[in-house]
């Protein structure tokens, strides 16, 4: 199975995009970010699920992570995350996704010197917004600026 992504803040300014998806029977990797958390209700969701539910398409959700510090060493920062993802689980959860993919925002050369600190937050940050959402779908964290895999 695959995906192909559809940011939701294109398919909130364009309907074609939800019509492309539908008449070619594409699964949507729904881009879940910060514009269309903005600018669009609970309801405009809750009917682009229903539109992919009743063309029998799969899910899967790509939560937001344009200025999204899930790690952060500034606890303002780190709470802002904490709020932005916990707001994405509760649409993520409309699509019922196969998977999810997020972000982590490690980068070496700010995190380096305190790096097992921001390692602990990103983790509760990960855990909590797991933990929030019983029978999760899993979740795949991609790496962008991370310069290997540790």
């Amino acid at each position: 199975m695959y995906f192909v992504n559809l940011p939701l803040s294109y398919a909130g300014d364009d309907a074609r995009y939800l019509a492309a998806f539908t008449e070619l029977g594409i699964n949507p990797e729904l881009g879940v970010d910060a514009l269309s958390m903005q600018n669009k209700e609970k309801t405009w969701f809750e009917e682009v699920a229903a539109t992919f539910a009743q063309a029998g398409l799969v899910c899967s959700i790509h939560l937001p992570f344009l200025d999204l510090h899930p790690g952060s060493l500034d606890d303002l920062m780190l709470h802002a995350a904490r709020e932005r993802l916990a707001k994405a689980a509760e649409i993520a959860a409309l699509f019922s996704p196969k998977s999810m993919v997020g972000h982590v925002d490690y980068n070496a050369e700010n995190h380096g010197p305190r790096r097992e600190e921001w390692l602990d937050r990103a983790t509760t940050t990960w855990s909590r917004f797991l933990e929030a959402w019983p029978g999760h779908p899993p979740l795949y964290l991609e790496n962008t600026f991370e310069k290997d895999p540790e």
